[in-house]
């Protein structure tokens, strides 16, 4: 049985405002290339993945060729003319063109031709032809040609939404809206409670992501975090697939219990009148804030959000390829429709496959009888179509200086289709005083406020000195947009390098590398670049495996010695590892128990720095000296390491091992 009305051209109207607001997620990604937005645009939209290659230029080979490869297939199935004429585009079109200056890569949003190259530039879809003029190939592709997880669903019963629906829905749209941030397999925490909960630490509000917050979450972690975060409300034992079944078992089959209107254990052998009665039967029953949850016959489970108008909200868990060489990312919190996910038998989640034997709907609000939280009712009232995102120059993984000058800026797109009003309001971080700023500035609060046209982005900064001492942090959870708290994350006030003392450590670098005296190990070679810039470093030993027992308490798991003679040289939040077990905060409850991986960025690393990676072989000893490159501390020549820092860093991840930075400046005596 099909979904119903899959369309073989073009979106509707409540499609295309998915990929608009998909669009709008997408719009401060500038990590990300612009093949691979284009992607991403339908994943978030619709949790359908585009199989493209990675470059124009290999699209439209492939649109000459059939090597029956699955990009290939899906650029055959969905091309169209090169020279379509302006008013036959369809929502969702992607535009590709080689010109003498090269390509070009573009969407049509319905309204406006969007330039996926050049930071989501639009024109009128009147300029196509001179958009293409000159080009020496051009090729319109239309996905909805071969997307399953379309259309939206119809059918479904509309009613006027409850304060508490309408807290879900506005939230859950917030969390999609910042999917160019859920990127990362930031934290993974393993099975605690009978269940499995991912998300980075600390992170969990979906403002709180900025371009240097990435989180992966995996489908029961969002349900929770997206009741908490809307309502205030506590899943409590709903946190995961199977105490979610377990409680239907328990309590569901009671008769007029309204807190679980559905149940079903599949049976594989529903004839299609049958199965037309339980879709008939699941669409009258459901309700804005269902969980709806299957179990799979291998006992692991699956949970989705339902938001009205045959729409789930869900995260997909599958933020990481493994068979890659590294790996890759792309947002898991999406939509996704009813229709033509759980009802199309060309979906993996098809619900009536041999993939899924038991299936469920639990409707969590009649358990709720709390106050909307303020957070969420300006979330609901004023910041509908307002992305923001608040930064500082610095990261957040870096330490500074007392003395240091920050800058904090805000980032504000308005994705709406009117203008709005943005209120931004700043009460002063903990441990710095303010200099200037684009805003006013009375009794250390930061304000200003402006007026958005649909469409338009502007950013907002203010600059502040560091005046706290060493070991202490430089918080702020006072930040405001329309309304809404908007955090940065905590940078530690720490003794690093001044640039005399860089350049010190180059030179010494130099010297020791042109010497190319010999060491007992490399530790021993860091201790001497270090002495030789009249620099001291802590270490009494060079025995690596003795600096590991000072860092490491080995358990299980290897888990940071806070009272290790070395600790204090671990940079903040920049360790990391499949065995490395940290402080798990999911939530109070949870015992620690996790599996960590987090991504260091070039802009984390600073001139000093020993990044300390173990693996099955052994260790790997690798020092910052700059150049966008480390140096490997074990060869006598001190040799740049065979990957640029990038590369390397993105590797950490990939690894089934730990690592972590270590910033000896930061246990300097003054």
């Amino acid at each position: 049985m099909q979904a119903e009305n899959i369309p073989s051209e073009g979106f509707d109207i409540r499609e295309a405002a998915l990929i608009k607001k998909a669009v709008a997620a997408l719009r401060f990604s500038d990590h990300i290339d612009p093949m691979s937005r284009i992607s991403a645009v339908y994943t978030i939209a619709f949790s359908e993945e585009v199989k493209l290659p990675g470059t124009v230029k290999e699209v439209l080979d492939l649109a000459v060729c059939a090597d029956g490869s699955r990009e290939a297939e899906f650029v055959k199935n969905t091309a169209l003319c090169g020279n379509v004429p302006p008013e036959e585009l369809s929502v969702g079109d992607v535009i590709f063109t080689e010109t003498e200056s090269g390509f070009g890569i573009y969407l049509f949003d319905g309204e406006k031709i969007i330039d996926f190259a050049d930071h989501y530039s639009t024109v009128d879809r009147s300029c196509l032809a001179e958009l293409c003029g000159g080009a020496e190939r051009r090729l319109v592709l239309r996905p909805s040609r071969a997307l399953v997880g379309c259309p939206v669903g119809k059918g479904y019963k509309s009613e006027p939404l409850t304060e508490a629906q309408e807290a879900l829905v506005a939230t859950a749209e917030a969390y999609v809206m910042r999917g160019y941030n859920c990127q990362y397999d930031d934290t993974r925490f393993t099975r605690v409670g009978g269940g499995e909960f991912r998300w980075q630490l600390s992170k969990k509000f979906p403002e709180d992501y900025t371009s240097w917050s990435f989180g992966y979450i995996n489908c029961a972690a969002f349900s929770y975090e997206l009741y908490r975060c809307a309502l205030g409300m506590d899943l409590g034992d709903l946190y995961t697939t199977y105490n979610q079944m377990r409680l239907y078992t328990e309590y569901g089959k009671r008769a007029g219990d309204p807190m679980c209107p559905f149940f079903y254990e599949l049976k594989h052998t529903e004839g299609d009148l049958e199965i037309e009665s339980l879709i008939r039967m699941i669409k009258k029953t459901l309700r804005i804030g269902d969980l709806i949850t299957y179990r799979r016959p291998n006992q692991s489970g699956h949970v989705m959000v339902y938001v009205g108008d045959g729409m789930l909200v869900h995260s997909t868990g599958r933020s990481y390829n493994y068979g890659e060489a590294f790996e890759t990312y792309e947002p898991t919190v999406r939509y996704m429709s009813v229709n033509g996910s759980l009802f199309n038998k060309e979906s993996v989640y098809y619900m009536f496959s041999d993939r899924i034997s038991k299936i469920c709907i639990l409707r969590p609000l009649d358990r709720f009888s709390g106050n909307i939280p303020e957070n969420t009712r300006n979330r609901v009232k004023n910041s509908g179509g307002i992305i923001a995102e608040k930064l500082c120059d610095k990261g957040g993984s870096m330490t500074v200086n007392t003395g240091d000058i920050l800058t904090y800026t805000y980032r504000v797109f308005n994705s709406g289709d009117t203008a709005k009003k943005v209120d931004i309001r700043d009460e002063m971080p903990t441990r710095v005083e303010y200099i200037d700023g684009d805003g006013s500035f009375s009794d250390g609060v930061f304000s200003k406020t402006v007026t958005l046209g649909a469409g338009e982005e502007t950013r907002i900064s203010y600059r502040v000195k560091v005046i706290g001492k060493a070991g202490e942090m430089i918080e702020g959870d006072a930040s405001s947009v329309c309304g809404v708290t908007h955090r940065s994350a905590p940078i530690c006030i720490e003794r690093t390098l001044t640039e005399d003392e860089c350049r010190a450590f180059s030179a010494s670098v130099d010297r020791i590398k042109a010497e190319g005296a010999p060491f007992t190990s490399a530790i021993e070679r860091a201790f001497e670049i270090y002495r030789g810039a009249g620099l001291c470093v802590p270490f009494d030993t060079f025995d690596t495996l003795e600096i590991e027992r000072e860092i490491f308490e080995v358990e299980n798991f290897y888990v940071l010695n806070k009272k290790g003679k070395y600790s204090s040289m671990i940079a903040p939040r920049l360790y990391g590892g499949r065995n490395l077990q940290t402080e798990n905060l999911y939530t109070e409850s949870c015992k620690e128990s996790s599996d960590r991986t987090r991504l260091v960025r070039p802009s984390d690393i600073m001139v000093g720095d020993i990044l300390l990676i173990k693996g099955r072989a052994g260790y790997e000893i690798l020092l910052y000296t700059g150049e966008e490159r480390l140096r490997d501390l074990d060869t006598d020549r001190l040799e740049f390491d065979r990957l640029p820092l990038s590369r390397r860093l993105e590797g950490l991840l990939s690894s089934h091992n730990y690592f972590l930075v270590l910033r000896p400046s930061m246990a300097f005596r003054e």
